[in-house]
């Protein structure tokens, strides 16, 4: 019964794999970089993280509706109970249950990559440029 959930899950699954195998990583800045220069970086590598995070969010949410369908399955009287808990305990060892719960994870660190990212460009915005004179040119 559950072959029907696990097909459709299929691509999602796939694609969630994907899409953890790209996440970007926190890079460290160049010190001693022009301070525009360090915002653009940071401004990009913001872009690159809320995308990676929405990407993550929506298949999240997919395989979410796959899992959620399939512990409804579970509750049902009609089926093989014993060979469907046997999948589904499968599944969550090597399958999309798996994938699922590491995508959740790397979600709440790209989170976290975020607001230091935003932090650290508010903290670049309330600070003037150095002048060329300040810089020692």
């Amino acid at each position: 019964m559950s072959g029907g959930i696990r097909q459709a899950a299929g691509p999602t699954h796939a694609r969630l794999q994907r899409i953890l195998a790209n996440l970007p990583v926190l890079q460290q800045l160049a010190a001693g970089a022009p301070q525009r220069e360090v915002q653009h970086q940071l401004q990009n590598s913001l872009a690159v993280h809320q995308y990676a995070l929405q990407q993550l969010q929506e298949a999240i949410t997919l395989l979410s509706k796959r899992e959620d369908q399939w512990l409804e399955l579970l509750q049902r009287a009609d089926i093989d109970r014993e060979r469907e808990l046997e999948l589904f305990r499968k599944s969550q060892t090597d399958e999309f249950l798996y994938t699922l719960e590491l995508a959740r994870g790397r979600a709440l660190t790209i989170s976290a990559n975020i607001q230091q990212i935003e932090q650290t460009l508010r903290e670049l915005s309330s600070v003037p440029p150095l002048t060329d004179h300040e810089r020692g040119g």
